[in-house]
């Protein structure tokens, strides 16, 4: 019976120091003055024991017959500091977006953007991100929440030559399921963008201009459609979905409607 509880035993050390092992042992990355990852197939990111991958996606996005990876990083112990501590020594605790993309056979480009989703503690007690998913091939996604705004936006990212840019943002509150949509059409690239700019990115606030001094606010997306208002040259709408070339708006009167793009000063 002893001898059973010591194997037992044995075998409980064993699993637990394999555990522990699957923390820290993440993918080794090593970089060369030229910022690219020196990397064998076969060798792992060795990460400073203070910080963690929380997660992860991995795809060939360039199309060379590697995997690249889109990695965030957090500081081991954020949830474990608290109050000034934290936040004095908030560059320690910001999350950290961090993409490896195959350059050549045993070398990686590296991109970091620590402005990607908020620090642990800035959106309490919501979480600062989720849903960090693979949208296709070429593109990914996440939902960053701001508490601030009582807003929830997921922005998605598609591969471009050499880089990810901001090709789509959709928002929606805390208190519903509406959402709404926008086409970016700015090149932003994954290292500019920064969560606290997304309503500077969406630029909601539109001007209507048209040469007759005038346009209409249509009930759906056509010509033939019956007019809910005219609006005045100059006035300013709100657009709630670019998506199409009919754009949803809001006018300063709160009626909501279609108008072309061709008449909405950028």
């Amino acid at each position: 019976m002893k001898n059973l509880k010591f194997c037992l035993l044995i075998l409980i050390c064993i699993f637990c120091k394999k555990n522990d092992l699957k923390q820290i042992n993440e993918p080794i990355v090593s970089l060369n003055e030229n910022n690219e990852v020196n990397k064998n197939t076969e060798v792992l990111l060795k990460l400073p024991i203070s910080t963690i991958i929380i997660d992860s996606l991995i795809k060939d996005f360039n199309n060379d017959k590697i995997d690249d990876k889109i990695l965030i990083k957090a500081n081991r112990n954020e949830s474990n500091v608290f109050g000034d501590k934290y936040f004095k020594n908030i560059d320690e605790y910001r999350r950290t977006l961090c993409i490896l993309v195959s350059k050549k056979k045993d070398n990686y480009n590296q991109i970091n953007n620590k402005k990607f989703i908020p620090c642990l503690r800035c959106n309490e007690p919501m979480d600062a991100y989720s849903d960090f998913q693979l949208e296709n091939s070429k593109a990914f996604s996440v939902k960053i929440s701001r508490k601030a705004d009582e807003i929830i936006y997921k922005v998605s990212f598609s591969w471009n030559k050499d880089n990810f840019f901001l090709t789509k943002i959709e928002s929606s509150n805390f208190y519903d399921n509406k959402i709404k949509s926008y086409k970016i059409s700015d090149k932003i690239d994954i290292k500019q963008f920064d969560y606290e700019k997304i309503p500077d990115y969406i630029n909601n606030i539109r001007t209507i201009q048209d040469p007759d001094g005038f346009t209409n606010l249509r009930k759906d997306k056509s010509t033939s459609s019956e007019i809910l208002q005219k609006i005045k040259s100059g006035e300013h709408i709100e657009i709630l979905d670019n998506s199409e070339d009919w754009f949803l708006v809001k006018t300063k009167e709160e009626k909501e409607g279609y108008v072309h793009r061709s008449r909405i000063k950028n």
